[in-house]
């Protein structure tokens, strides 16, 4: 690795303390000085950082420890139930106390 991606990913790792330390601000307020704001707003227009590159080391812990699990489970539910129209629908309505 050379010199310039490990210096972004130890700049990029201070940014991430930065804004973990206080999220609820915004990025004036969170920042100690305007060097350093414009060192957050520069690394985020950065071209080398991508959500892809930021989460990609999530994505690959992730699938790693799935594929030391075997099977895994993702129940999810999709149904939706639309019965369209303004009109009541006879026999539609509540069950028992719902």
């Amino acid at each position: 690795m050379s010199a310039r991606p490990k210096r972004l990913k130890k700049r990029f790792l201070s940014l991430l303390e930065t804004i973990s330390a206080a999220p609820e601000k915004s990025f004036p307020q969170m920042t100690h000085s305007p060097a350093e704001l414009l060192a957050m707003y520069r690394m985020l227009g950065n071209f080398m950082v991508t959500p892809e590159k930021i989460i990609e080391p999530h994505v690959l812990a992730t699938a790693e420890r799935a594929d030391h699990l075997g099977l895994i489970l993702v129940p999810h539910d999709t149904s939706g139930i639309s019965y369209g129209g303004q009109d009541t629908r006879e026999g539609l309505g509540p069950l028992n106390d719902g």
